[in-house]
């Protein structure tokens, strides 16, 4: 199997159980970002599918995708008070950042280019999947000082 193929489904694998994680043990903050984070996955993807990517300029559509998710994650940072989602939109903006650096430096970024757009995507699902464990934490504690 090349890396083209293996990156890719580690990719997806990846989110979809970070998805259903935060959907089983997450509150409505955590479920809610694990949905924006797929939309935009998805959206990244029928992008690339469709348009074609070549990430030897910037590419538009994937800006607009990743422009929308930090608008959406900015809304979920200011509707809740867990802190994952500041973090989680902190590596979004560099993800944004990511497209603005490609345009200054136009000179073979093809490949960094690529590469830096995919991993900001880790670090976002981590982060959740963080504030997932401290929720089910707390509701794990909560549970246990209702029994003793």
């Amino acid at each position: 199997m090349s890396i083209y193929v293996a990156l890719p489904l580690m990719f997806w694998c990846f989110l979809f159980t970070s998805t259903a994680l935060a959907w089983r043990f997450g509150g409505k903050p955590e479920r809610q970002g694990s949905i924006l984070m797929l939309v935009a996955a998805i959206g990244s993807a029928v992008v690339a599918t469709y348009f074609g990517t070549q990430f030897s300029q910037i590419e538009y559509g994937l800006i607009l995708i990743d422009l929308l998710l930090f608008a959406a994650m900015v809304v979920l940072m200011i509707k809740t008070k867990r802190f994952w989602p500041i973090w989680a939109n902190s590596f979004q903006l560099a993800a944004i950042v990511t497209h603005v650096a490609s345009t200054v430096a136009s000179n073979n970024v093809a490949n960094a280019y690529a590469l830096l757009q995919g991993f900001w995507a880790y670090p976002m699902l981590i982060t959740m999947l963080l504030g997932t464990y401290g929720h089910h934490s707390v509701l794990k504690a909560a549970a246990r000082d209702k029994v003793t």
